[in-house]
């Protein structure tokens, strides 16, 4: 297999020489700007800029400048493979875009194309995306699933149609969908984030679901957050209480946004007229936190006064909870580079499917948040919540 520097060379003597953007006399790039455009080191492109000059494609004149000299390259340019990165179209924008820069960083360092494909959230045209891809004669494909029906999720078109294909699934995957995995601690990430809320004072912690939706639609990352919430309360000696789930209806898609929060809506006036109302609720993630924040504020709630607010995901509209919020800070970037290195191992032999990665799920804090009884501290900087030492947040 090439080396980094010789694949990065291979790309630059593609890119800009048989493509005929630079002509013979014409100069490449500086080196900054072809480090940025490959993600890779300045040394990396110094020492690929050698190797053409070796070949005798490009010189080095004035002391820096890097110019052409034989604009045919030196015959036909070289072949390279495709990874197909599918996703849903109306997947959360800062999460898929985690991911995308992370699988096109794992493309990079090893001299591969990234094709994106987009669809809606159906099972169907994400069977029809894949299929494509494959049949287009890409390599690989890392697919952020959509969500499955139970009858979807055991007689899976992914093992049925591509059981020996090398695809790698991010974050909403179920075990029997087989394949190279990537999934995130999400029951550790529900039992430290209701850890963190007992331990600032909190007993009545409620937990947004969607009650109904999970059992024909299940949404895994939620029920393990569930099982590690359960979890926490229990080893504080405090039971599960049914006045504290949220039953939100959340990810029913037939429904519109209006719909969605006149729902938040009527679950906050069910809140205020509860004789044992929680203090704070853990919302599905950032998103549905801002959407309850802004239905409380609307309706006189202070927050955090009256109602605090946690979340999941640490997305940038999370910030306009005021005066904080609680969430996590998965890695998707992180999570899309590693997908593409289990599709890259099961290439060369060396991994055979499935294989599921899990990568922590650390606890942040934006800004500081008020425990039940101390004052609110809005400027504090972010932070990481550490996991509470030695304790373990499997299902009972």
């Amino acid at each position: 297999m090439a080396t980094l520097t010789k694949r990065v060379a291979e790309m630059i003597k593609l890119d800009f020489i048989a493509s005929g953007q630079c002509s013979q006399g014409e100069s490449l790039p500086t080196v900054r700007e072809l480090a940025r455009q490959y993600s890779t080191s300045l040394s990396t492109v110094s020492q690929a800029l050698g190797l053409l000059r070796q070949e005798g494609v490009v010189d080095t004149v004035q002391g820096s400048r890097t110019v052409v000299t034989a604009p045919d390259a030196q015959g036909p340019p070289p072949r390279y493979e495709t990874v197909t990165l599918v996703i849903p179209w109306h997947l959360d924008t800062e999460l898929s875009m985690r991911v995308f820069k992370g699988v096109g960083r794992g493309c990079t360092q090893r001299g591969w194309r990234l094709l994106l494909r987009c669809g809606d959230w159906t099972y169907g045209t994400e069977r029809s995306l894949v299929r494509e891809a494959v049949d287009g004669g890409c390599v690989a494909v890392v697919l952020l699933p959509v969500l499955r029906r139970l009858e979807e999720i055991r007689c899976d078109y992914l093992v049925r149609e591509f059981g020996g294909f090398p695809v790698a699934l991010v974050d909403l995957a179920f075990p029997e969908q087989g394949h190279m995995q990537v999934v995130f601690d999400n029951r550790r990430a529900g039992y430290d984030i209701t850890r963190e809320l007992l331990l600032r004072g909190h007993k009545r912690i409620g937990f947004m679901r969607d009650v109904r939706l999970q059992k024909a639609l299940p949404l895994r990352s939620n029920d393990e957050r569930y099982v590690g919430y359960l979890r926490a309360m229990r080893e504080a000696g405090l039971d599960p209480d049914p006045e504290l789930i949220w039953d939100i209806g959340a990810f029913d898609l037939s429904k519109t946004m209006s719909e969605r929060t006149r729902r938040v809506e009527q679950m906050l006036h069910g809140w205020r007229e509860s004789p044992s109302r929680p203090t704070v609720i853990i919302a599905l993630d950032d998103f549905w936190a801002h959407i309850i924040c802004a239905e409380a504020r609307a309706m006189g709630v202070r927050v955090p006064q009256d109602l605090d607010i946690a979340g999941f995901d640490n997305l940038a509209i999370g910030d306009s909870v005021r005066p904080g919020l609680l969430t996590t800070d998965p890695d998707f970037e992180g999570a899309g580079e590693i997908a593409v290195g289990l599709v890259a191992e099961q290439l060369t032999g060396d991994l055979r499917p499935p294989v599921t990665y899990v990568l922590p799920v650390p606890v942040v804090c934006k800004r500081s948040q008020r425990s039940a009884d101390s004052p609110v501290t809005a400027d504090a900087p972010p932070s990481t919540v550490p996991a509470a030492a030695n304790e373990a947040a499997e299902s009972d």
